[in-house]
């Protein structure tokens, strides 16, 4: 079969420049089947920062970047240098952004294939770059497919996109295997043979690393499970606490007592049955809920009282420190009062009485919360069972503590409802740039709002789909600010922490990824202080 070699010198490599960050360089995204880099320890992901000794320096005539090692013009930059085909030349690589070594490989001269009868192929054993051999799309246009998503997964992509769903990438990748398979058995060869090793490359960086079910901490689920069972318990005690207690004072709820007959009523305790928030209207302003029937009459509850506002404040809380999973349907146990209402529900105008609410169990009977003690203003109320489910033992952390033990800590501290320290976690500064000169506001607090947001996804993702969440790696530290010697411009750090999380999937623990977890962890840390995480962020 023939075999056309052009004059163009190339390294058969794909890079991507990468001059934000010392060293510089370029970053290897693909190494073509027939390189003879195929057959040395280079791996995608390596950062090339120099060849036979001479270093790459910072650019900015983009015409004369693309001259380099891996980008489109390389053949000329050989051409230039009066490389020959065969002509072995060393790359300097630093791995991991931390390793570093060389690599010696060979330059070639670019190679046409073409079968018999002259078509073009992939290889000089097959197959034609245009039949399709019945697959859905021509060879060409599933191999430069495959190597696109191949390069895309391989470069760590896994690490630096939010948007990557290592699941369903593996399930697509499974999809071509019959496509590899004929490959394999109509067309074998080299190129054949190193398809089906980019496929198992990209397999295994989908799966992930093994985990061994032993290794994955699940006390915190244990744990959790008995928190969630005593308060439940502590609930179910107190509300039927409450409900001895207004005996006397209670009445049937349905049917509810026109309001023309309120007198009747006014002041009595009812115990209204199971709502959700279907049951929440809005109506001129103000946000109430509906209880009742056309046929059995409407009680209404005002959701801005002072009541229900210390109602789900403690019912937030409890979700975020007991039970994630808590359903939002509530039972309220309720004081008339003489205050009726005509409020449009279901796009029909209802009159109903106004109840006080003086107790709210929630869930399925989870959290119940004894509301007869609110004042105006806003108060902490307590669920039942709360004192004896507070947890007194934060978590320690030693302000020397690496990054990664640092991001450990937030783990556990999230595992172990441990809000306190989680918070302590995060910095209370923020870098910003100004005149081209980095500045610290050490008056910055961070959001409440933010914080209180990630604290309860994270709660919710860590017993749910989240069994463990582990560091993978730790990125060279960055100084972005060297200080001054007067102290003035302090020394800023920066570091980034990535972590892999574990789910279970078909009965086994795996590492995924998806929009739903954060991989990627930025810690700073000012004159050699302790390191803090830059910003809140959900698990």
């Amino acid at each position: 079969m023939p075999v056309i070699a052009t004059t163009d010198i190339k390294s058969g490599i794909t890079t991507d420049r990468v001059f934000e960050d010392e060293p510089h360089g370029y970053r290897v995204v693909w190494i073509e089947w027939d390189s003879d880099f195929r057959n040395t320890d280079l791996q995608i992901g390596d950062l090339i920062t120099g060849v036979d000794g001479k270093k790459y320096e910072h650019i900015k005539d983009a015409n004369v970047s693309a001259l380099a090692i891996g980008q489109h013009l390389e053949n000329i930059g050989w051409e230039r240098a009066g490389a020959k085909d065969g002509q072995e030349i060393t790359l300097d690589i630093i791995r991991r952004g931390q390793e570093r070594l060389q690599i010696r490989g060979k330059l070639q001269s670019e190679k046409i294939y073409s079968q018999d009868d002259n078509r073009r192929s992939l290889s000089p054993n097959g197959p034609p770059t245009l039949s399709n051999d019945g697959f859905q799309n021509a060879w060409s246009t599933w191999y430069e497919n495959f190597t696109k998503k191949a390069s895309y997964i391989l470069d760590s992509v896994w690490e630096r996109w939010g948007t990557f769903n290592n699941r369903r990438e593996l399930a697509e990748q499974e999809d071509l295997k019959p496509r590899i398979d004929y490959l394999l058995k109509t067309y074998p060869g080299q190129f054949a043979d190193s398809v089906l090793a980019d496929w198992n490359k990209v397999k295994q960086y989908l799966v992930g690393p093994k985990i061994e079910p032993d290794s994955v901490d699940l006390q915190y689920r244990e744990i959790g499970a008995k928190r969630v069972q005593a308060a439940k318990d502590a609930a179910s005690k107190s509300y039927q606490a409450l409900i001895a207690d207004v005996t006397s004072e209670s009445i049937q709820p349905f049917p509810a007592k026109e309001v023309d007959n309120r007198n009747e009523v006014v002041g009595k305790v009812v115990e209204l049955p199971w709502i959700t928030f279907r049951n929440f209207i809005n109506d001129l302003g103000r946000s109430y809920a509906v209880i009742g029937s056309s046929r059995d009459g409407f009680y209404f509850v005002d959701i801005a009282s002072a009541e229900m506002i210390a109602f789900f404040g403690t019912w937030f809380r409890f979700k975020a420190s007991v039970n994630p999973n808590i359903s939002e349907r509530y039972r309220m146990v309720g004081r008339i009062l003489d205050d009726p209402r005509i409020l449009t529900y279901q796009q029909q105008p209802v009159k109903g009485l106004m109840v006080r609410v003086i107790g709210v169990l929630a869930g399925d009977g989870d959290l119940f919360v004894d509301l007869r003690n609110v004042k105006a203003g806003g108060d902490v109320v307590p669920f039942a069972g709360e004192d004896l489910l507070a947890n007194t033992a934060q978590i320690q952390i030693p302000d020397d503590a690496s990054p990664a033990q640092v991001i450990e800590t937030m783990i556990k501290a999230i595992k172990y409802a441990d809000e306190a320290s989680w918070k302590n976690l995060f910095a209370s500064w923020r870098i910003f740039t100004k005149e081209d000169m980095i500045m610290v506001d050490s008056s910055f607090t961070q959001s409440s709002t933010a914080l209180k947001r990630d604290w309860e996804l994270s709660r919710k993702l860590i017993n749910n789909q989240v069994y463990d969440a582990r560091v993978s790696r730790v990125s060279p530290v960055r100084v972005l600010s060297q200080g001054t010697p007067d102290g003035r411009v302090p020394k800023i750090e920066q570091v980034t922490v990535f972590i892999f999380h574990v789910g279970l999937f078909d009965g086994e623990y795996q590492a995924f990824s998806d929009l739903n977890v954060q991989r990627l962890w930025n810690l700073q840390r000012i004159n050699g202080g302790p390191w803090r995480i830059v910003e809140p962020n959900h698990l």
